[in-house]
This record gives structure tokens, sequence and C-alpha cells, in this order.
């Protein structure tokens, strides 16, 4: 078992329930030693394609940033940093198309391409062409290598609304997916 006695883990002894999960897991990476257990062929299995599950799981976890988005454009939350309902609101339609491809077993690594991925997908499956997510997908990869590129305002609480409509739908699409629908 690997267990890391590092700062960032405040020293985990054997006896520890963190030790116990660490090992169950194939321990802790130690810098200098390599790579421990399973996770040495962590980059040959990215290159593959992943479980159509991630796609959900990837919009699980921007569905929690776009509410917490949505919270602040309304007020009801205090903006952690300037540019952090806007650069959600993208995230969150990068994810959208990301999660498609992934649950269609059509995601590549290199943004580049993606966008004419997503809109092959739309053409051979209709539940995808009735998403409306194309130009937001496409206006979130812009931004995600030129964030300057798009208005420095924040979104209102509609546009905020809008994107979670859009969330919901995907997350219905993959779920029927899924569940064979």
């Amino acid at each position: 078992m690997w267990i890391s006695a590092g700062p960032w883990t405040g020293g985990i002894g054997a006896g520890s329930p963190l030790a116990h999960v660490e090992g169950a897991l194939g321990g802790i990476h130690l810098p200098g030693r390599g790579l421990p257990g399973p996770r040495r062929h962590a980059a040959c299995l990215a290159a593959g394609p992943l479980p159509a599950i991630e796609g959900g799981k990837l919009l699980l976890n921007r569905g929690a940033s776009l509410l917490w988005a949505i919270l602040v454009a309304e007020g009801r939350r205090p903006e952690p940093d300037r540019d952090f309902a806007r650069r959600n609101l993208q995230k969150t339609a990068l994810a959208l198309g990301d999660a498609l491809l992934i649950a269609f077993g059509r995601r590549q690594t290199a943004y580049t391409g993606r966008d004419q991925r997503l809109r092959d997908l739309a053409k051979a499956e209709p539940e995808v062409a009735g998403l409306d997510i194309l130009e937001p997908y496409e206006t979130a990869l812009v931004f995600k290598f030129r964030p300057d590129s798009l208005p420095q305002r924040p979104p209102g609480p509609e546009t905020c609304w809008q994107m979670a409509g859009r969330w919901a739908a995907v997350w219905l699409c993959l779920e029927g997916r899924r569940l064979g629908r």
C-alpha cells in the first residue's frame, strides 16, 4: 500500500480511514517514485472511448456550477470573482456538447474539430439535432481559447435559465439513451 505523508495529506498514517481509501484505490503517487498501481495505465485509458456514464457525470458537475452562476446572476449569492457567472455559463455550454460526444462515442481529446463532430452527430441523431446547443457550444469553444473575445459583462438570470433549460434537455437525452428509451 502506498501511503503519502506529504504536506497535502496532513501526514495520513496507516490507521487513518483515508489510508484505507488510498489503499483501495491503489495508493497515492509519491513524487519521484513513478505511478503506483493501476494509475500507470491511466494515460492509455484516456486515449480510448470514455464510458457513456462519464457524459452524465460531466453534466452533473457543470450543472452544479451553473446553479451557482444562476444564484450569482440573481443576486442571491456573492460573486466569487468578477468573471464567475460568465465563465461558468460558457463551461456549461461546452459540457453540453462534450457530454453528448462522450455518450455517443464521438469524443476526442483535442478541442479542434469537436464542433464539427457535434454538428455531424446532430445530423446523424435527430434527438441531438433538436437540442439547440450547437451555437452555444461553438461560442464556448471560442471562449475557452479567447475569453477576451466575448463581451465582458456578466450574463443575466434569463440567459442562465436558458442554459439551464438546455442542460435539462441534454440530461434527459442522455438518460433516455442510457435507459434505452
